[in-house]
């Protein structure tokens, strides 16, 4: 073994590990992270570990164990809206009949109104 090799050992080694899959459940588990980043802007990690240990009464070979955890962020966000009386409630004051609207993280939409003051979009989908 060389510790010279530019990473080629590593790479050789951990390809070889559980036959590919160690690789191939790290880079799914990646893809699973870097997707629920993408969808909450929050932040999410990957661990691998390789525990080595030699093989009792043997000189010439090591057992590994490798375990790999994630930590996907989640979307808690809802949307809520204020009542007449200031309390907070999941369904529109001006179309109460209509259901609960999902969390939309897009930008805030800034518009003028016909009498020429700002309206600001409300921060949710509604496919109405």
């Amino acid at each position: 073994m060389s510790l010279n090799d530019d990473g080629k050992y590593a790479l050789d080694t951990l390809s070889g590990l559980r036959d590919g899959a160690m690789l191939n459940e790290l880079g799914r588990e990646l893809a699973r992270v870097v997707e629920g980043v993408q969808a909450t802007l929050g932040a999410g990690s990957v661990t691998a570990v390789i525990n080595v240990a030699m093989v009792k009464d043997r000189d010439d070979r090591v057992n590994t164990v490798d375990k790999i955890t994630t930590k996907v962020p989640e979307d808690r966000r809802d949307v809520w809206f204020f009542d007449n009386h200031g309390h907070l409630t999941r369904y529109q004051p001006r179309n109460p009949n209509h259901p609960p609207l999902p969390f939309d993280d897009s930008e805030d939409d800034v518009t003028d109104s016909e009498d020429g003051d700002q309206e600001v979009g409300l921060p949710y989908k509604d496919d109405d």
